[in-house]
């Protein structure tokens, strides 16, 4: 991944985020990005199971999630998710080396909002999370 996005009043970005990732130079690299944001909550988890109790307990409003966990893969995690009470569903974006069609339409299909390859353009990554955060979301945390 290659940190190119430039912060702008326009991406102020502010809420809660959870990443669920195993992968320990993505997830360094996703920390030093969220960090430009002081309005960012940012939280990781390493494997669906944990990401499954983080989002439970953290109560996040947008889920950025690796299509590939050591104990299950991104599609069973979203499943997982949206067998929580409907009133905590928030949307999931798949953040993922898996350029397939068939793997973006698998996870689209299971109810992600949208489908994010890596290496991540954080400019992209930006403005397209700017779309998932709830606006009030500051209010909130």
């Amino acid at each position: 991944m290659v940190m190119e996005a430039r912060r702008s009043s326009k991406t102020d970005l502010v809420g809660k985020v959870l990443y669920i990732e195993d992968n320990p130079v993505n997830i360094l690299v996703m920390q030093q990005w969220a960090s430009r944001f002081p309005g960012l909550r940012f939280e990781v988890a390493e494997t669906g199971s944990e990401g499954v109790e983080r989002f439970q307990r953290f109560r996040p409003d947008v889920v950025l999630l690796d299509m590939q966990l050591p104990d299950c893969d991104g599609i069973e995690v979203l499943r997982r998710l949206r067998t929580l009470p409907p009133d905590s569903w928030v949307p999931v974006a798949m953040v993922t080396a898996f350029s397939a069609e068939t793997d973006r339409r698998r996870a689209l299909d299971a109810g992600a909002a949208a489908y994010w390859l890596k290496p991540v353009d954080f400019n992209h990554l930006e403005r397209e999370l700017s779309t998932l955060l709830p606006p009030g979301a500051e209010r909130r945390q």
